[in-house]
Order: C-alpha cells, then structure tokens, then sequence
C-alpha cells in the first residue's frame, strides 16, 4: 500500500492573532453632531406631519364651515359689488339675491352658497365669485338667452309667458326688452313638467334654435310673422311646423338644411304674390325636398273669398312647375241620366319649382 501523502496546515497570517483591544472612542464632539442629526431628522418629520394634519384640518372646515375663516386682521366690510355679465340682469337684482347682511366682512363670505343663490335662477347659465381685496366682491354672469315663448298657467288658473332657452330651460324672463321677446314665436304640441321650484328642459329645442336662428338672421321679414312653432311632430316624424301671419302650416324638415328651406318658402311666397287671382297659401311642406326626379311636395292654396253671385271655389292642392304656380281642380263627370254628378278620381299635381328637365324617349 502507498504510504498516506502528507498535507501541511494552511498558512497563518498576523490577522487570525487574537487582540484584546479596546476600539476608539468617540470624541465629544462627534457625540455633539450624532444628537445634532438625530434632533434634526425627528424635527423634520414631525413638521411635515403637523403640516399634512393641519392642511387637512384647514380642508375639512373650509368645506364644511367656510364661514369661520376670518383674516387674523379685521377686514372692512362689503362696499361694493362689481357685475359684469352678458344679460339684462343688473346690479339691483344681484344685491336682491345674494341679500349680504350690512356691514359683513369680505373674508365671512360664503362664496359657495352667494352662488348656488344666483344658480337658483335658470336665467342664469354660470356664475363666478371672487374676493377683491380690500372691500370689493367681484360677480361674473353668464346668462341663457331666449329663443321662444311658452304659455305657462299659474296657480290662479291664469297664463303666463316664460321664456325657453336654446338648450331647454324654461325661466321668467328678467330685464328682456319687451321689443325682443314680443317677436318670439310661442311653442305648442310640448308638455311642460315640474321639476323641483321649476320645470324640466324642454327636449329638441336645439333644433327648433337652428331654425329660429336661422330664419333671424337669413329671412327676418318670414321670421318676424312666425307666430307658432309646434313640436308635436319633432320626436315622431323629425319635422317642425310653423304657424305664420300670413301661412297657417308651414312644415320643415329636420333632416335638410333649414336655409336651403327658407330660400325655397320665400320664392314660394314672392310667386304667389304675382298671381292675378290673389289667392293664398294654407299650407307649405318643405320636409319632403327633392326626389329623385327633382319633383317636391305640392303647396296648398286657401279657399278664397267669396265673390257675390258666383259659384265658391274649394280649397284645392297645388303644385309650381318651372316657376309657375298651376291649379289643380278635379274634373266633374256629367251622367246622361239626372242622377247626381260624380268626381273623377283626382289626378297627381304637376311638379314644384325647379323640376329636373326630362329627357327625350
């Protein structure tokens, strides 16, 4: 057998040596600044706790309890309120509805409330509110415009007339010059329901506002004698119907372009003024437009006065064909026998303003 190799003890070093001896102390002065840095980091954060508490105390109250907010300082009180808004509402309604107590600081104000105050009138859309230091209360008014009228019965059983903005709000109209809102057309065939001290928006009055807006500013002279615009067909049909001085059924359609519409009413209505037999429009359908063969929908004239000693007209559908206004009246058929006489079947109206030119077989 081999003879066992020898192995020789690893080789020591002067580190594995054990030494009692005592590590250095720390000088006073370095104790000095250990205690001064520990102060240090215990003073930060306990600041920065006190200030998260403190501002969400400070959040709390001015949410619940802005009132007790005051300035360290006495404050003068309210001098004055500076309003600059885009209506007729004035200085003197805004004092009315704020109502601040006499002689009230400015930093007692309870900006919120002062203007859920103002927002509790539908007339007005926004209201801002700002402190100007050192006695000034600012107030910024953005206010709904009218674009109609509506009857509205009040308890007594009689009616009144509140305005309806463009998106819906029925309101009673404050400071409107009477000039401007007796030109609004009435709306019919809406129901109008309660919500809360007021009403709920009126649906569709966007579209009823395209038109208005429209006719205001393209055909005033039309606008100015529209007297009703009906509502009763708007959801169903998508169409409006205007009820004129001078038209009693006007019919427009939502889906066509309201200033293409009035262009053809107001050539529909010059036309028929040169007319030698004077008669008159009953009713304009502008809903339909063109079809396909450029034919619209015919107009309907009024029954005309009655002449003494002749035979009285009926009322009779017409239609304009190149620009000229054509009547329509139903043939009578003459029995050989003396039974009554009999209408023949009525025949379809020739073509609206405007046809397409047909081409030749």
């Amino acid at each position: 057998m081999n003879a066992p190799a020898h192995i020789s003890p690893p080789a020591r070093s002067w580190r594995d040596i054990h030494q009692d001896i005592a590590s250095r102390s720390m000088s006073g002065e370095g104790r000095k600044r250990l205690a001064f840095a520990t102060l240090k980091t215990i003073g930060i954060i306990a600041i920065v706790c006190t200030s998260l508490w403190g501002g969400y105390e400070l959040f709390l109250l001015w949410q619940h309890d802005p009132v007790t907010l005051k300035a360290p300082v006495k404050n003068s009180p309210v001098r004055e309120i500076v309003l600059q808004s885009d209506g007729p509402l004035d200085h003197a309604w805004v004092s009315r509805t704020l109502d601040l107590p006499t002689g009230i600081d400015l930093m007692e104000l309870d900006l919120y409330a002062l203007r859920e105050r103002l927002l509790a009138h539908p007339q007005v859309r926004t209201a801002v509110l700002a402190r100007k230091f050192p006695d000034k209360l600012a107030v910024v008014l953005e206010e709904r415009m009218p674009v109609a009228r509506v009857r509205v019965p009040a308890t007594d059983g009689s009616l009144g007339d509140y305005l309806v903005s463009r998106d819906g709000f029925v309101f009673p109209g404050i400071n409107f010059a009477a000039d401007r809102t007796e030109l609004l057309p009435y709306l019919d065939g809406l129901k109008l329901k309660r919500s809360g001290k007021g009403f709920a928006p009126v649906e569709g009055m966007e579209t009823v506002s395209d038109l208005l807006s429209t006719a205001r500013a393209n055909a005033f002279d039309l606008y100015a004698r529209w007297r009703i615009v009906s509502l009763a067909r708007l959801s169903v049909d998508g169409v409006l119907v205007v009820k004129s001085a001078d038209i009693p059924e006007i019919t427009f359609g939502t889906r066509d372009d309201f200033l293409k519409q009035l262009a053809q009413l107001d050539l529909i209505i010059d036309r028929t003024r040169t007319e030698p037999d004077g008669r008159k429009l009953a009713s304009v359908n502008l809903a339909v437009g063109l079809s396909a063969n450029g034919i619209l929908v015919p107009v309907v004239y009024a029954q005309p006065d009655p002449v003494p000693g002749a035979q009285p007209a009926s009322t009779t559908p017409a239609a304009v064909s190149n620009g000229r206004p054509s009547q329509f009246t139903p043939a009578l058929q003459t029995p050989r026998n003396n039974t009554r006489p009999t209408r023949s079947a009525p025949q379809r109206p020739s073509a609206f303003f405007q046809s397409q030119p047909t081409s030749p077989l």
